[in-house]
């Protein structure tokens, strides 16, 4: 969101708005963000109208993170992981010239995820390994609950 938020307000005011903007995903809990949101929006409102509208198309998914330990929130917030993966095969690809077909490339890309994921099994992200059992749970509640709902008969 901080990307788009950039995108929609003028150079200069990038630093002071984008550090306000912390406080939304950096809130203790979903009740907070909503209220530090709101304070946000209200306070540029005035400058910056079409924000309001930004938030609004993104309200569904925009506290989904807050469902999660406290632990893993940041990994879960921010794109680094994923920037850092997609960066990967296009630094590795600039050393090959070029890709004989389309089936060269294609098996290029698999075995550097295949490596990739090799990896990253040996280690955990920031904080999952601490708030693991928790998550586990989470897991195991969701998979419980969907089966639950799908034993029941069709009315």
């Amino acid at each position: 969101m901080s990307r788009t938020v950039a995108r929609h307000i003028r150079q200069k005011d990038h630093k002071q708005i984008l550090n306000e903007l912390k406080s939304v995903y950096r809130a203790d809990n979903e009740d907070q963000a909503k209220a530090a949101l709101q304070e946000f929006l209200a306070k540029h409102k005035k400058s910056y109208p079409r924000l309001r509208g930004i938030f609004e198309r993104a309200s569904e998914s925009l506290y989904s993170f807050f469902k999660f330990p406290e632990d893993v929130r940041k990994s879960i917030y921010t794109t680094n992981l994923i920037e850092r993966s997609n960066k990967g095969p296009k630094h590795k690809s600039k050393m090959k010239e070029q890709f004989p077909n389309e089936d060269a490339l294609e098996r290029f890309v698999c075995c550097y995820y295949s490596d990739l994921n090799r990896s990253y099994a040996d280690r955990a992200q920031r904080g999952f390994k601490k708030a693991s059992t928790e998550i586990l749970q989470m897991f195991e509640q969701q998979f419980n609950s969907e089966a639950t709902e799908s034993e029941k008969p069709a009315a």
